[in-house]
């Protein structure tokens, strides 16, 4: 590797660039982490040209290099991921307006608190999956619209999590404080917590510094800043997950180990499926984003970015199979049509 001056500021390198690989303008800071690292702060990539020289750009001397990052997804690979998750998308979009319309149309089961927290759900995952699938690699990166983007995909994630939460605690008060009469009652302070507790990761990062929600590839966090997602998603999801978890054991152990009656009007196979039901979704949120986790990291990282955007792109189609379609009233709409109310 050569490196010209071609100003003050102004860098050339030239090499054998693959196309497979991605190049990055860095310096050298040796104060960052503690023993120094590689940084992209005032440094920029200018150009790339045919015969594999790149020019950079920077604010400041020190040592610089170009780094390249190798991309492990072929054209092809790309191609059927967008494919998968566009489909999927579509499709969970079409079911979830579908449990939203059924669920408000039917009477019996409109009436009833797990419906309205399924209602608010779909809700949040049609709100997702429409701003993904209209905006994320629509709108020009490092422009307003973008950033609205990056943020509202942000909330409605963070929304979606938080409602199978609510679902998780209706259930521990049904099941196990026996508190049937105050579940009727909670759905105020299950909307306030699960629309409103969301919003703080979003404030404060926007209050902090913008550029956390800019990406110059799509419109979503700024992946560069790991910090910011482990603290902004990935321990948000954590908490939920941990958290469902044992309140899952709480309710288990009531259903199973305890021989109080909890509620004559509904038979102990409807509860399990309840029960059942709601942890297979709870399961599906957070096995989703542990295959995205494994897919940065692992060698197999082909086969976990698959089932990321497979899982996560189809949590609507079973949302819908498990909570609508399997119903009996829903059957009943199908076949006889919509009941006057």
């Amino acid at each position: 590797m050569t490196s010209d001056d071609s100003d003050e500021f102004g860098f050339t390198f030239t090499l054998n660039v693959n196309a497979n690989q991605n190049a990055t303008c860095v310096f050298w800071n040796s104060t960052l982490n503690g023993f120094g690292d590689w940084s992209e702060e005032g440094c920029m990539l200018v150009n790339i040209d045919d015969e594999g020289s790149i020019a950079c750009h920077c604010t400041h001397l020190t040592n610089f290099a170009v780094l390249f990052f190798h991309n492990n997804l072929s054209g092809h690979v790309e191609l059927f991921l967008d494919m998968l998750t566009y489909v999927g998308c579509g499709m969970s979009i079409l079911c979830l307006l579908v449990t939203i319309v059924s669920s408000l149309s039917i009477k019996t089961l409109r009436k009833r608190q797990p419906q309205k927290i399924l209602i608010n759900l779909s809700i949040s995952l049609t709100c997702l999956y429409l701003t993904f699938t209209c905006g994320i690699a629509t709108a020009t990166p490092g422009t307003v619209a973008c950033t609205t983007i990056a943020v509202l995909l942000h909330y409605f994630l963070l929304t979606s999590v938080a409602w199978t939460s609510m679902e998780a605690v209706n259930m521990y008060l049904f099941f196990v404080k026996v508190f049937n009469a105050g579940t009727t009652k909670s759905l105020p302070f299950f909307m306030t917590f699960a629309w409103g507790i969301p919003c703080i990761p979003p404030v404060v990062l926007l209050s902090v510094d913008v550029s956390f929600y800019e990406n110059k590839d799509y419109c979503y966090l700024n992946t560069k800043e790991f910090d910011i997602f482990i603290y902004a998603v990935l321990i948000p999801i954590a908490i939920a997950i941990v958290f469902n978890s044992f309140i899952f054991v709480l309710v288990l152990k009531s259903l199973y180990c305890s021989r109080s009656d909890v509620s004559k009007n509904v038979t102990l196979k409807e509860k399990k499926k309840r029960v059942f039901n709601a942890i297979a979704i709870s399961f599906l949120l957070g096995l989703t984003w542990v295959f995205g986790f494994l897919s940065f990291e692992s060698k197999a990282d082909h086969v976990f970015l698959i089932l990321f955007c497979l899982f996560n792109s189809f949590q609507g189609v079973a949302i819908f199979y498990l909570f609508t379609f399997r119903q009996k009233e829903f059957k009943i709409y199908v076949s006889t049509g919509p009941s006057p109310t």
